[in-house]
C-alpha cells in the first residue's frame, strides 16, 4: 500500500479555487484585460489537473493489474447522482413551479443532459471523465499498454486541434474542414470530450513514465522543467492570446497540457507528509466546493437581489468559499480528520 500524497490533496483545493474564481467572474467589474488575464486565462489549469490526477492513478493501477473499472465508475456515479438530484430538484422548482416550463420538456432535457452534457453546467466533467475511463479501459483490453500509448499520443494532437477552436479560433476558423467543426453548435461538447477529457486523462501515462525516469529523480530538475512550463504558459497568454485579441473562447490553451504534466510530476515528488491535517481538510473542502459552488453562488445572488445589495465579484468569491467551508465542516466534520491511507481510491473531482 503506497503512501498517500498530501501535496496532491492540497493542490486539489487550489485547482478547485481556480474553477470557482472563474465561475464567480472575479474582477469582471474592473479593467477588462485584468479580468481576462486573471479570471479567464490564468485559472485554466484547474480542470486539466483533476482529469490528469484521475488518469495517472487509474492508468498506473490498470497497468499493474489492480484497476477495477466497475468500482471506479460506481464511486463516481454515486456522487454524480447525489448532486444531480440536488440540482434537479432546485431546477424543477425554479423552472417548472415558478416559471411554468412544460414538465415533459424539462424531464426530457434533463435526462439527455445527464448522459451527454452533464446534469448541471459544472458537472460535464463527470460525464466526460466516465466515458474517458471506459475508452481507455477498452483500448487497454484490446491493445494492452500500446493502446494507452496511442491514446496518449493522440491526446497531444487533440489538445492542439482543440486550442485552434478555442483561444486560436481566429486562425482555426480559417482552416478548411476544421472550420466546419469549430463553427458547429456541438463543438463545445466535442472539445470537452475529445480535446480535454481524453487528452488530460491519458496524460497520466506520460506522467507515470516521467516519474520513473532516472532523469527526473533529481527534484531540482523537476523544478527546472516546471518553471520552464510555467514560463511557456505565461508567454502563451501574454504574447499569443493577447496578441490574437480573441477572448470569447478561453477554455483551451496548448501550454496548459505541458504545465499539467509538470504540476502533477512535481507533486508526486513532494508528498508533504507534514501537512496531513491540512491535506485532509483540503481534500474534503475541494470536493464540496467544486460540487456545491454553483448552488451557493445562485443562493447568494438571490439573497443580494432580495436585499437590493450590490456585492463585488471578489467579495462573492470569498463568501462562496466561506459558505462551502462552513457547510462542509458541519456535514463532513469526521472526514476532515479521517486518516485515509491512499489517494488512488478517490474519484478525483473537478
Amino acid at each position: 500500500m503506497r503512501e498517500r500524497n498530501y501535496a496532491i490533496d492540497v493542490f486539489r483545493l487550489i485547482a478547485a479555487l481556480a474553477v470557482v474564481w472563474c465561475h464567480t467572474e472575479v474582477f469582471i467589474e474592473g479593467n477588462e484585460q485584468v479580468y481576462i488575464l486573471i479570471t479567464q486565462l490564468l485559472t485554466r489549469f484547474g480542470m486539466p489537473f483533476f482529469f490528469a490526477v484521475t488518469g495517472y492513478f487509474y492508468i498506473e493501477a490498470l497497468l499493474n493489474g489492480e484497476a477495477s473499472l466497475g468500482k471506479r465508475i460506481k464511486s463516481i456515479i454515486r456522487v454524480y447522482i447525489k448532486w444531480t438530484l440536488v440540482y434537479y430538484v432546485i431546477s424543477f422548482y425554479i423552472n417548472v413551479v415558478l416559471e411554468g416550463e412544460d414538465v415533459s420538456k424539462f424531464l426530457l432535457e434533463r435526462i439527455v443532459n445527464f448522459f451527454i452534457k452533464g446534469s448541471y453546467y459544472h458537472l460535464w466533467y463527470i460525464v466526460a471523465l466516465v466515458y474517458s475511463l471506459i475508452l481507455i479501459t477498452i483500448v487497454y483490453k484490446i491493445a494492452s499498454e500500446r493502446g494507452i500509448q496511442i491514446i496518449a499520443a493522440c491526446g497531444v494532437i487533440l489538445t492542439i486541434l482543440g486550442a485552434f477552436g478555442s483561444v486560436y479560433y481566429p486562425f482555426g476558423s480559417k482552416i478548411p474542414i476544421l472550420n466546419i467543426l469549430y463553427k458547429s453548435e456541438y463543438f463545445y461538447l466535442i472539445m470537452r470530450w475529445f480535446c480535454m477529457a481524453i487528452p488530460y486523462v491519458s496524460l497520466g501515462y506520460f506522467v507515470m513514465k516521467l516519474n520513473s525516469w532516472e532523469k527526473f529523480s533529481d527534484i531540482r530538475k523537476v523544478w527546472k522543467y516546471w518553471v520552464i512550463s510555467l514560463v511557456v504558459y505565461l508567454l502563451e497568454i501574454f504574447f499569443v492570446t493577447f496578441k490574437v485579441g480573441y477572448y470569447d473562447r478561453c477554455e483551451l490553451m496548448i501550454s496548459v497540457y505541458f504545465l499539467t504534466i509538470m504540476n502533477l510530476l512535481l507533486l508526486l515528488k513532494k508528498t508533504l507528509p507534514q501537512y496531513q491535517k491540512i491535506a485532509n481538510v483540503s481534500k474534503v473542502l475541494s470536493e464540496f466546493l467544486y460540487y456545491s459552488h454553483p448552488l451557493i453562488i445562485l443562493g447568494l445572488r438571490k439573497v443580494f437581489e432580495l436585499l437590493d445589495v450590490s456585492v463585488s465579484s471578489y467579495i462573492l468569491l470569498v463568501m462562496v468559499v466561506l459558505c462551502a467551508l462552513s457547510i462542509s465542516f458541519v456535514v463532513k466534520k469526521k472526514d476532515w480528520y479521517k486518516k485515509a491511507s491512499y489517494l488512488s481510491d478517490n474519484m478525483e473531482k473537478g
